[in-house]
This record gives structure tokens, sequence and C-alpha cells, in this order.
């Protein structure tokens, strides 16, 4: 599972977690999972990587590698006429989330992983008791660090503040707070905690 922004290479970090657990009864897209990270929430499947497509015509078009095609054409023409799928083109399957042989801590084909975002995102600091979402910890982290500043540092996630406190010497972990906000369709989203 890859945690990161694909904007840029230093803000990755790579997880190895089964396939099973990402698609399986209670998993998939939208899905929370648990990590040495911290909880997770898969991606929706058009922001993995490897999820490839673009628009042509004024149309969207998947151009996922063949290698992860499931060849069950009696399946797909029976989803697409008798049970109202008629949109769909193909069946996938999920990457296995390898690690490289060299490095665990990076994918052996970075255009073969799954991703997902921490969730909740906000988090607290035991030590200074101080309250930000992950991305403001991912911030102040990288104006302590400069431009040594990596994912892989900073996971599991750290307290920026206290590191610069003790020059540099100690950062202590970041608990991720366990509250969300769940509506009778069954989305979930973070508590606003900026408005309190």
């Amino acid at each position: 599972m890859a945690l990161y922004n694909r904007n840029t290479s230093s803000n990755k970090k790579f997880v190895k977690i089964q396939t099973r657990k990402v698609i399986s009864a209670y998993g998939g897209s939208g899905s929370l999972i648990e990590t040495p990270y911290g909880a997770l929430k898969i991606e929706d499947f058009d922001k993995w990587p490897f999820f490839k497509g673009d628009y042509k015509d004024d149309q969207w078009v998947i151009n996922i590698p063949r290698a992860f095609h499931i060849n069950d054409e009696r399946l797909l023409l029976r989803l697409n006429y008798k049970s109202g799928f008629s949109k769909l083109e193909a069946f996938v399957h999920v990457p296995d989330n390898v690690s490289s042989s060299k490095r665990v801590d990076i994918p052996e084909n970075e255009d073969e992983t799954i991703s997902a975002i921490f969730f909740p995102k906000w988090f607290y600091c035991n030590k200074c008791e101080c309250f930000k979402p992950i991305n403001q910890w991912w911030d102040i982290w990288k104006n302590v660090k400069g431009r040594t500043a990596t994912k892989k540092d900073f996971a599991p996630p750290k307290c920026g503040i206290c590191y610069e406190k003790s020059e540099k010497k100690y950062a202590p972990e970041l608990e991720q707070l366990r509250f969300i906000m769940t509506s009778p369709d069954g989305e979930i989203k973070d508590i606003p905690w900026e408005l309190w």
C-alpha cells in the first residue's frame, strides 16, 4: 500500500499489506484498514497509481495493463445485458503490492500499488498536547527537517514541535484520534475539530 501524494517522490511511504485485506467482504475502496502507522482509508479505485485512464473524445477511457485483466467474457456479457451494468468493460485484479527485493520500504513496481490516506486525519501529541490534522503535522515536520524531510522519516507520524524543542534528539509519535462522523447512508467523515 502506498501512502503518498502522487506529485512528489519525497511525499511517499510504502506499507506492505496483503491484497486479501484490501479487497474482501469488508474491504475495498473507502474501507478502513489498520497498519503499524495508524488507520488508513483505501482511496477510490481511480486514484490508485496502477489505474490509468484519460479522456479521449470527451469519454473516459481506462488503460490498465492486460496482465491485470481477468478474462471471463460470459460473465461480462451476462452482467452487461441481464444485470444492468451496461458500461462494464472489464474485470481486473488488484495488484499484489509486493515490496522490492532490495528494500522492504519501497514497492517492487510503483505503478502497481494501491493508495491510501490517513483516516481520521487528526493527530495528537501527548507531550506538547498539540492537536492538528496530518497535513499540518507533515508541514511542521518538513519545516523542522528541511530538505532532508521524507515520509519514511515521518512514518509513523511524529511531532515536529517536540523534535525541534529537543534540539532534534527526540520526536514522540503522534496518536491518531479515532472519532469520526457517520451518515445514515454509511458515509464517513472527519469531525470538523477546527470549528472548536
